[in-house]
């Protein structure tokens, strides 16, 4: 079984689904995300690509960086403890955080092959 989502299939990339999912949810287009920009929305967004990556894949935080416009494997896991920091300390952030966790645990969790070879 293969699940789709618009035009896409989460097998053959979950982290543009990841990407798209966020994306939408704060209503900024991928290639911000991408960019190296440092504005706050922006920032967090693609903190959280990370961090849910990082969840719901076997990629190392090298690869995660190079899918997510080329980071550092530092700036992954500063991303990764950011993330949780936050999420300990706002209580909305952690809300954010658990709802957009919902949207793609219910997509990820029917078994779908998550782990990429690259």
């Amino acid at each position: 079984m293969e699940a789709t989502t618009d035009k896409y299939t989460i097998n053959s990339d979950p982290v543009f689904f990841i990407k798209k999912t966020i994306s939408n949810h704060y209503e900024i287009n991928i290639n911000q995300i991408e960019s190296k920009t440092r504005i706050r929305k922006i920032v967090q967004a693609r903190q959280l690509i990370m961090f849910f990556t990082k969840k719901f894949t076997s990629l190392t935080l090298v690869k995660i960086g190079k899918k997510i416009g080329g980071k550092e494997h530092s700036t992954v896991l500063y991303s990764l403890r950011t993330v949780k920091n936050l999420s300990e300390t706002n209580r909305l952030y952690k809300e954010d955080v658990s709802n957009i966790y919902k949207k793609l645990k219910e997509v990820f969790k029917y078994g779908i092959q998550t782990k990429l070879l690259l």
